[in-house]
């Protein structure tokens, strides 16, 4: 049996991978001098996948609002994309980018923002380059429609990158929901909190699913001056029709 050239087998994983945002090639490599092998992992550009579902009466000259969903450690694009049509019928342009990293999980491949899971050793390696895809998604989005108010939604690890997204980047964002997320006081100094503190924020969570989080998160950004509204839900860690109907409503809110 013919043997498959090791430059097609290492294109295939790559090809198998999902397009990730970056390629471990180190371990293709014959190990060098001191006999030791690594895994170096270096940005490079591929395309990924947005879904988009366009609202009832898009209007091609009048500004849409976007919720661009961000979805959890381990699911996909596909799954966050099921209450595309509770978006659709409020009038509300939904896109639901794909996460850059694959891996298996108990139930097949799930997607990563980050290398956790992929390879823990750089867990958190990668994830400026996460935030500039993100921003290139809403970029995107803007060239190829007429938007007018963009929200960032994320759900558990989406929810992570959203606070680290919107808040890092407010020009590009007019808020933020997170779903089950938790918040970190370290991720900004105090000046860059509150330079963001425009944005408008909502913060979800299932009772059942440590809640207190959420409380915390609350706290961090009403201290910081932002119009944050905090909704706790009958659920554990997912997100529920109810909640999703609550955000909706609170998106077409008259903003103070």
């Amino acid at each position: 049996m013919r043997r498959c050239p090791r430059w097609l087998f290492i294109a295939l994983l790559v090809a198998v991978a999902g397009g990730a945002a970056t390629v471990s090639w180190a371990s293709a490599q014959e190990p060098q001098g001191g006999g030791g092998e690594e895994d170096v992992y270096v940005a490079a550009t591929s395309l990924l996948r947005t879904k988009v579902l366009l609202p009832v009466g898009y209007d091609a000259g009048g500004g849409h609002t976007v919720v661009v969903g961000l979805h959890g450690h381990g699911g996909g694009l596909f799954d966050f994309f099921v209450p595309a049509p509770l978006f659709r019928d409020a009038g509300i342009i939904y896109a639901v980018p794909q996460a850059p990293y694959a891996f298996l999980t108990a139930n097949g491949v799930g997607y990563s923002w980050n290398l956790r899971d992929v390879d823990d050793s750089a867990a958190d390696q990668g994830d400026e380059v996460t935030i500039r895809y993100i921003l290139e998604v809403v970029a995107a989005l803007r060239a190829r429609y007429n938007v007018g108010d963009v929200y960032l939604m994320g759900f558990s690890q989406g929810g992570t990158f959203t606070y680290r997204t919107a808040i890092a980047n407010p020009e590009a964002f007019t808020g933020f929901a997170t779903f089950g997320s938790g918040f970190n006081d370290g991720w900004f100094s105090a000046e860059e909190l509150a330079a963001a503190n425009h944005l408008r924020a909502f913060v979800a969570g299932g009772t059942e699913d440590s809640f207190a989080r959420q409380v915390r998160a609350h706290a961090s950004l009403e201290a910081a001056g932002y119009d944050v509204t905090l909704h706790e839900f009958d659920a554990g860690h997912t997100i529920t029709r109810p909640a999703l109907d609550t955000f909706i409503a609170w998106l077409g809110r008259v903003r103070k």
